[in-house]
């Protein structure tokens, strides 16, 4: 398979047109037409094996009142439970802290670089953002029926959705923010990517040559997601049936430090169900 390097780094960013119109928006590095995303500051990295995989773990140390709600092992563990042959073309795992004006404009859980390049290291990355303790958004009132299925998810991952007269405003804490991440959008982007593997461009097109990314980004995005979406809860659907889902946090501060880790950059959870 050709990696798709150059070509596929610009989806979903403004160099791809999204947010050409607005006047408010994350910067982006125009001389080497890096993501936002892979900017990190201070970085430290470890490698762990996943099911025969070398991963580097990128961990971006976090600001006062903001953490990681997942843990190196906690990724680890996810991966292991998800099938090897999906897992072994993933090569980052990335834990980022975004700045308060990202937060503001493009809040995410996760996210799938489909090639990155990050701390010396490159690959097929996920991305995992740091978070308040106490983190609230504000959704508005008139929502898609793919935007209501998301919240009917959030609040099944523990967050506290509160409605009010002009819309609903979502209340999360580490605990549901691990529940999202580790449970939700580390098979999500797994998904996500599974979905570039399958996908069939036609007799005779090269899997990620130029014309396969023209053709795989003429996708429509809801279809994406759908597989994203589907490939998530079937996995939690089949790892909750066998009592594999959820998992205590594995969090050692010990190991965390001989890793060059501050243990503080994690957030401490106590699994309650």
């Amino acid at each position: 398979m050709r990696d798709a390097r150059r070509r596929n780094r610009n989806i979903g960013t403004s160099l791809a047109g999204r947010g050409k119109n607005n006047k408010n928006v994350i910067p982006e590095r125009w001389s080497d037409l890096t993501p936002y995303w892979e900017s990190l500051r201070s970085p430290v990295v470890v490698k762990r094996e996943v099911q025969g995989n070398s991963i580097g773990f990128v961990v971006e140390p976090t600001r006062t009142g903001c953490a990681h709600a997942c843990t190196i092992d906690d990724v680890c563990e996810i991966l292991t439970l998800l099938p090897k042959q999906h897992v072994r073309y993933i090569s980052l795992v990335v834990m980022r802290q975004p700045t308060r004006r990202q937060e503001m404009l493009a809040p995410v859980w996760g996210r799938l670089g489909y090639w990155s390049e990050v701390a010396g290291l490159n690959g097929p990355g996920i991305y995992l953002e740091a978070r308040e303790s106490r983190a609230t958004e504000n959704w508005p009132l008139s929502l898609s029926p793919e935007f209501q299925r998301e919240l009917q998810r959030l609040e099944k991952d523990g967050h506290v959705i509160e409605r009010h007269k002009r819309g609903f405003k979502v209340h999360s804490t580490y605990a549901s923010t691990r529940n999202t991440q580790l449970y939700r959008s580390v098979p999500h982007e797994v998904g996500h990517f599974v979905d570039y593997l399958t996908f069939d461009a036609g007799h005779g097109i090269e899997h990620g040559s130029d014309d396969f990314w023209d053709l795989y980004g003429a996708k429509p995005p809801k279809d994406k997601e759908d597989f994203a979406h589907r490939y998530a809860d079937e996995f939690q659907a089949r790892m909750r049936a066998n009592g594999r889902l959820p998992f205590p946090q594995r969090r050692d501060p010990h190991d965390l430090r001989q890793s060059g880790l501050d243990p503080n950059w994690f957030a401490e959870i106590v699994l309650e169900n």
